[in-house]
């Protein structure tokens, strides 16, 4: 089996996330890479950098753009937990695509806007970076939208 993207396991990480208590991001990546049955190789691979391995790093990205998509929340340093909205996506059980998509292309902690977009919010914080952090979030949005469909 191949490492996983980022934006495959954006799902299981809000489901882990649904679970309704404070998590650890390092024990998320040891519980996905043992329910996704990643061999040790695959686990210690490590970035061109040499400074993380891959498998959490992507998890971290995962983590990351829920976040900005406003279905998890940061607790304290390196823990989260699921936010109101994302408790609403999964709806108690596997969300459905349309559901899904109603929270993730709405802004992160957007009270009432449940229509704005992801992209709207994305694009306001593209307009004060440059170029290539604007093709970044040109990326993310594309894999937030994958993962409804």
């Amino acid at each position: 089996m191949a490492i996983p993207d980022y934006e495959t396991l954006m799902l299981p990480v809000l489901k882990i996330a649904g679970e309704g208590q404070e998590h650890r991001v390092s024990n998320v990546v040891d519980q996905l890479a043992r329910e996704l049955n990643l061999t040790e190789e695959e686990r210690q691979h490590l970035l061109p950098s040499g400074k993380q391995t891959t498998f959490a790093n992507r998890v971290h990205w995962a983590k990351t753009y829920l976040s900005q998509a406003g279905l998890l929340e940061a607790t304290k340093r390196a823990y989260f937990r699921i936010s109101d909205r994302g408790r609403k996506a999964l709806g108690g059980s596997a969300p459905s695509a349309s559901t899904t998509s109603t929270f993730l292309n709405s802004g992160p902690n957007q009270k009432g806007a449940e229509d704005s977009s992801l992209n709207s919010s994305v694009s306001g914080a593209t307009r004060r970076t440059n170029t290539t952090k604007a093709k970044k979030s040109f990326c993310r949005k594309s894999a937030v939208n994958k993962l409804v469909r």
